[in-house]
This record gives structure tokens, C-alpha cells and sequence, in this order.
């Protein structure tokens, strides 16, 4: 029976074995992935027990618009009246399709013509 449940190894940090507790545990290669599901094999040094260390994907942070992205979708908030978080989802969608150029005026009229359909 493991020492640790799901909840107490997170606590924990994932830096314990949940077997025997000790700290002197390691990763064992890269972590896979498989649909939503990530995790990596970890073993324990002391007890030579292994097992999986779960991920959960939680969300993003520190977005960097690329270059004048970000004064493009300003401009796209003062001229269509649009929350910044739709201008952001419009820009990462216009930036997504192929042929667009990496331009204002393209995006601009880009979101233009798509607000209008």
C-alpha cells in the first residue's frame, strides 16, 4: 500500500516517492504524451519502486503577441468595438490561415471582411 495518496504527493510537490517517501527520487526520461494525457516514469533511488508522474494541462500564461501584433490588435479593439480577447482570438485565427501576409492592412481588412459575413 503506498504511503502517499494522489493529493499528499502533490502537496508534496511530486518530489517524494509515494512508496517510501524518500526525496531521492528521479525522472527517468522525457515525459510522454498521449492525447490529453501527459506524464513521466519516475523512480525512487532508496526503494527502487517506479511510477508515473501525472500532468494536467491547466492553461497559459505570459503571451507574447509577435511584433506589431499587439498594436494591431489595439487598432482592432478601437475600430470593430471588440473586447481584446476576441481581437486576440481573431489575430491567432488570421495568423493561422495560409496566405495571409504578415501585414496591418491585411489583417485589418482580413477582420473587416470576417465581421461583416
Amino acid at each position: 500500500m503506498p504511503e502517499l495518496t494522489d493529493k499528499q504527493y502533490v502537496e508534496a510537490g511530486g518530489n517524494k516517492c509515494p512508496n517510501c517517501l524518500s526525496e531521492n527520487v528521479e525522472n527517468t526520461g522525457a515525459a510522454q504524451t498521449a492525447n490529453d494525457y501527459r506524464w513521466r516514469l519516475m523512480r525512487c533511488r532508496g526503494g527502487k519502486s517506479t511510477w508515473n508522474k501525472n500532468y494536467v494541462l491547466a492553461g497559459y500564461s505570459a503571451l507574447d503577441v509577435p511584433t506589431g501584433g499587439s498594436v494591431w490588435i489595439r487598432e482592432a479593439v478601437e475600430e470593430f468595438h471588440l473586447a481584446e480577447e476576441h481581437a486576440l482570438q481573431w489575430w491567432a485565427e488570421w495568423k493561422e490561415q495560409a496566405g495571409n501576409g504578415d501585414t496591418r492592412l491585411g489583417f485589418m481588412e482580413w477582420l473587416e471582411h470576417t465581421l461583416s459575413s
